[in-house]
């Protein structure tokens, strides 16, 4: 951890990702699954590693998982990796799951082999703001010329957004 602790991490086979800070007196076994972290895609844990930003990969039947921890300043934001991104099968094998020391990540799949080099990843893309489109108070716009006016409290509210990104 950033404070010196060693960790312990296990994957488990449908309790998700548990992790011990082993130098802490009387520490406990913590959880990361998907009854609290719904985009977690499996608590079938396979394989675990880590890269050199500290970011953890985590292989699973549903797809590989990449996250930044809490324990390097991160906030568990999944990506996870599937068929769409290159993956033969998102079913992770078991215990094939590594980074090479040129900054290689391998990943076995029911349908074969993965890689991705570290060193030369996308950029992932800017995503433009949402537009607000609609303000309604009790089924009545009250959006005028970039002004809100809600004169009545208690109301229900409607905002309706279009987001630029998925207008193409």
């Amino acid at each position: 951890t950033a404070d010196g602790q060693a960790l312990l991490l296990a994957g488990t086979f449908g309790g998700g990702l548990a992790w011990l800070e082993k130098d802490r007196p009387g520490a406990v076994w913590e959880v990361l699954s998907s009854q609290d972290h719904p985009d977690l895609p499996s608590n079938v844990i396979l394989c675990i590693t880590e890269d050199v930003q500290g970011r953890l990969y985590l292989a699973t039947p549903r797809g590989l998982v990449r996250t930044l921890p809490p324990w390097r300043g991160g906030t568990w934001r999944m990506e996870v990796f599937t068929e769409a991104d290159g993956l033969s099968s998102r079913v992770c094998s078991r215990s094939n799951l590594g980074i090479s020391a040129e900054g290689i990540l391998r990943v076995g799949t029911r349908g074969g082999m993965a890689w991705l080099d570290l060193a030369h990843e996308p950029e992932p893309p800017v995503l433009a703001a949402p537009i607000l489109e609609t303000f309604l108070a009790a089924g009545k716009p009250v959006w005028d010329a970039g002004f809100l006016n809600l004169p009545f409290r208690g109301q229900p509210l409607v905002a309706e957004f279009a987001l630029p990104h998925f207008l193409n």
